[in-house]
């Protein structure tokens, strides 16, 4: 839809959205980067995100904010999120505990699945769940297949 200044305005009440943000780590090399791909999906209360590349806390950070500043976005949905497609995890102990306590958009009451591949993908799954321990559960599943349906019940 566009506005009178020619610009595009986003309907808010669509059902599906689908968003993808690219954080660069550098620019030294043209691979270092963090990509997410995510969708939320008001039907189904859910948000499904792909994430790819260097995983970091600045990709993860930027990930939080688009959705906290999104209005479709409620913090009661689900979330899917597959990281079968990051090559490579560059995140500290305290930035990970930092990203869990202060900037994680989802409520306490929110349902989590993890698409991992990799024992280091699955290494920072289960550090994720670890630090947020005390909510509702949190899976990591080797399919996506599997992770729907666990999700989806």
């Amino acid at each position: 839809m566009n506005g009178s200044n020619g610009g595009l305005i986003r309907d808010v009440s669509a059902k599906e959205f689908l968003r993808s943000l690219t954080v660069l780590n550098g620019y030294q090399n043209v691979r270092d980067y963090c990509s997410v791909d995510y969708n939320i999906s008001l039907d189904k209360r859910l948000v499904s995100a792909r994430l790819s590349g260097k995983l970091n806390g600045r990709g993860l950070e930027t990930y939080a904010r688009s959705l906290r500043s999104d209005p479709r976005f409620d913090p009661s949905f689900a979330e899917l999120v597959d990281i079968r497609q990051v090559t490579e995890i560059e995140l500290q102990p305290e930035e990970a505990l930092r990203l869990a306590d202060e900037l994680d958009p989802f409520s306490r009451e929110s349902r989590r699945a993890f698409v991992v591949h990799s024992e280091t993908q699955m290494y920072a799954a289960k550090m994720h769940q670890l630090l947020l321990s005390g909510r509702k559960p949190i899976s990591i599943f080797s399919s996506l297949e599997e992770a729907t349906h666990w999700i989806c019940q």
